[in-house]
């Protein structure tokens, strides 16, 4: 039955080893109670991206063709912030003669157009969010992963009078820095040294 759901939807591309269907279904299949009624839920946001991201083009005289599409949809069904070259090595197999040069191109179109948005730098690659809704970022100091999360408090931070006077602010994000829990998790695994001190295993 989830087979013909996908053949009726064309979308089976999408999910295959997809990262976002995993962390989807173990989030919300206890909401459901039905493995079925959660694929075309997910199935649903999906469909529902892709008609955003066509009326945007369409409304930017951007025309919409199948090496766009397919860098909309990687970009849709993961759950991080991928950069350009991320999204390069996913797409070159379907796309063999397809350059890195255009894809980034293609990303920066997408964020100079609302499809995307353009995450904070770290030091590292310009990495995209397809997270349109107001949301935060926790950036790990020792993997680089970047995760979103909501605090309405935060949404309804006060913008200092001497800043909303200088500049025309557009939107607010708090970004938190520290480690993340698999980097904690990882740490707290290395047997402490001989003088007490646990050592910390080199990142990659």
């Amino acid at each position: 039955m989830i087979n013909n759901l996908f053949k009726l939807t064309d979308c089976r591309d999408f999910y295959n080893q997809r990262q976002g269907l995993g962390i989807f279904l173990s989030r919300e299949l206890d909401k459901t109670g039905s493995i079925l009624k959660l694929i075309k839920s997910y199935l649903g946001i999906i469909m529902d991206k892709i008609s955003f991201f066509t009326e945007k083009c369409k409304a930017h005289h951007l025309k919409v063709t199948p090496q766009r599409t397919a860098i909309f949809k990687i970009l849709a069904t993961v759950e991080n912030h991928p950069s350009a070259d991320e999204i390069f090595q996913e797409i070159q197999p379907k796309f063999p003669h397809i350059s890195f040069d255009t894809v980034n191109r293609t990303l920066l179109t997408f964020a100079e157009i609302g499809i995307v948005d353009m995450a904070e730098g770290h030091g590292t690659p310009r990495r995209y969010d397809t997270n349109l809704a107001p949301h935060h970022h926790f950036f790990c100091i020792k993997c680089g992963r970047l995760t979103d999360f909501y605090c309405p408090e935060y949404d309804r931070l006060h913008i200092p009078e001497a800043i909303g006077e200088k500049f025309s602010i557009t939107s607010k994000r708090v970004v938190l820095k520290g480690i993340c829990d698999a980097c904690r998790a990882e740490t707290d695994s290395v047997p402490d040294s001989p003088g007490g001190k646990a050592q910390m295993k080199n990142q990659k």
